[in-house]
Protein backbone atom coordinates (compact mmCIF):
# COMPACT_ATOMS: atom_id res chain seq x y z
CA UNK A 1 0.00 0.00 0.00
CA UNK A 2 2.84 2.37 0.80
CA UNK A 3 4.53 1.83 -2.57
CA UNK A 4 1.24 2.35 -4.38
CA UNK A 5 0.66 5.57 -2.41
CA UNK A 6 4.14 6.86 -3.34
CA UNK A 7 3.54 6.06 -7.02
CA UNK A 8 0.11 7.72 -7.06
CA UNK A 9 1.36 10.91 -5.41
CA UNK A 10 4.25 11.65 -7.77
CA UNK A 11 5.89 14.26 -7.81
CA UNK A 12 4.58 15.14 -4.36
CA UNK A 13 6.07 12.01 -2.82
CA UNK A 14 9.53 12.86 -4.18
CA UNK A 15 9.59 16.33 -2.58
CA UNK A 16 7.14 16.21 0.36
CA UNK A 17 8.71 19.16 2.19
CA UNK A 18 7.92 21.73 -0.50
CA UNK A 19 5.39 20.28 -2.97
CA UNK A 20 1.59 20.26 -2.78
CA UNK A 21 -0.94 18.75 -5.16
CA UNK A 22 -2.23 22.20 -6.17
CA UNK A 23 -2.61 25.67 -4.69
CA UNK A 24 -5.84 26.20 -2.78
CA UNK A 25 -7.23 23.76 -0.26
CA UNK A 26 -3.83 22.20 0.57
CA UNK A 27 -2.52 25.64 1.55
CA UNK A 28 -5.52 26.22 3.79
CA UNK A 29 -5.02 22.77 5.25
CA UNK A 30 -1.33 23.53 5.89
CA UNK A 31 -2.28 26.74 7.68
CA UNK A 32 -4.95 24.98 9.74
CA UNK A 33 -2.65 22.11 10.73
CA UNK A 34 0.15 24.53 11.62
CA UNK A 35 -2.21 26.63 13.73
CA UNK A 36 -3.59 23.57 15.50
CA UNK A 37 -0.08 22.30 16.23
CA UNK A 38 0.82 25.74 17.58
CA UNK A 39 -2.29 26.09 19.73
CA UNK A 40 -2.91 22.52 20.96
CA UNK A 41 -0.34 22.67 23.78
CA UNK A 42 -1.81 25.99 24.93
CA UNK A 43 -5.34 24.64 25.47
CA UNK A 44 -8.78 24.88 23.89
CA UNK A 45 -9.04 28.63 24.38
CA UNK A 46 -5.94 29.23 22.28
CA UNK A 47 -7.15 26.76 19.67
CA UNK A 48 -10.41 28.57 18.94
CA UNK A 49 -8.85 32.05 18.91
CA UNK A 50 -7.02 31.70 15.61
CA UNK A 51 -5.97 34.91 13.84
CA UNK A 52 -7.76 34.16 10.58
CA UNK A 53 -11.10 35.81 9.74
CA UNK A 54 -10.29 38.74 12.02
CA UNK A 55 -12.26 40.51 13.65
CA UNK A 56 -14.65 37.58 14.14
CA UNK A 57 -14.38 36.07 17.58
CA UNK A 58 -13.42 32.40 17.64
CA UNK A 59 -13.17 32.02 13.85
CA UNK A 60 -11.69 28.52 14.21
CA UNK A 61 -15.22 27.30 15.00
CA UNK A 62 -16.54 28.64 11.66
CA UNK A 63 -14.29 26.63 9.34
CA UNK A 64 -12.91 23.15 8.95
CA UNK A 65 -10.81 22.50 12.03
CA UNK A 66 -9.26 19.16 10.93
CA UNK A 67 -8.61 17.88 14.43
CA UNK A 68 -7.92 14.27 13.54
CA UNK A 69 -5.39 15.10 10.85
CA UNK A 70 -3.87 17.65 13.24
CA UNK A 71 -3.11 14.87 15.70
CA UNK A 72 -1.13 13.09 12.98
CA UNK A 73 0.51 16.25 11.66
CA UNK A 74 1.34 18.02 14.93
CA UNK A 75 4.46 15.95 15.72
CA UNK A 76 5.76 16.67 12.22
CA UNK A 77 5.16 20.41 12.65
CA UNK A 78 6.78 20.38 16.09
CA UNK A 79 9.82 18.45 14.87
CA UNK A 80 10.40 20.27 11.57
CA UNK A 81 8.37 23.48 11.62
CA UNK A 82 7.24 22.58 8.08
CA UNK A 83 3.46 22.66 7.58
CA UNK A 84 3.71 21.50 3.94
CA UNK A 85 5.55 18.36 5.03
CA UNK A 86 2.94 17.85 7.76
CA UNK A 87 0.09 18.01 5.23
CA UNK A 88 1.81 15.46 3.00
CA UNK A 89 2.54 13.11 5.92
CA UNK A 90 -1.06 13.34 7.17
CA UNK A 91 -2.38 12.63 3.67
CA UNK A 92 -0.02 9.68 3.23
CA UNK A 93 -1.04 8.19 6.57
CA UNK A 94 -4.72 8.66 5.72
CA UNK A 95 -4.33 7.01 2.30
CA UNK A 96 -2.42 4.00 3.63
CA UNK A 97 -4.87 3.50 6.52
CA UNK A 98 -7.83 3.80 4.12
CA UNK A 99 -6.29 1.21 1.80
CA UNK A 100 -5.62 -1.14 4.70
CA UNK A 101 -9.16 -0.68 5.97
CA UNK A 102 -10.62 -1.32 2.53
CA UNK A 103 -8.53 -4.47 2.23
CA UNK A 104 -9.83 -5.72 5.56
CA UNK A 105 -13.41 -4.78 4.71
CA UNK A 106 -13.24 -6.65 1.43
CA UNK A 107 -12.00 -9.71 3.24
CA UNK A 108 -8.49 -9.51 1.84
CA UNK A 109 -5.46 -10.68 3.73
CA UNK A 110 -2.71 -8.22 4.53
Amino acid sequence: YSLLMVACLLPQSLHPADTLAYVGDPLETAYTLAWNAHALPRGLGALVDSPDLFPNSRPWLLGPHRLLSSLVAAPVVWATGNAILAVNVAMAVALVLAAMGAGNFAGGDM
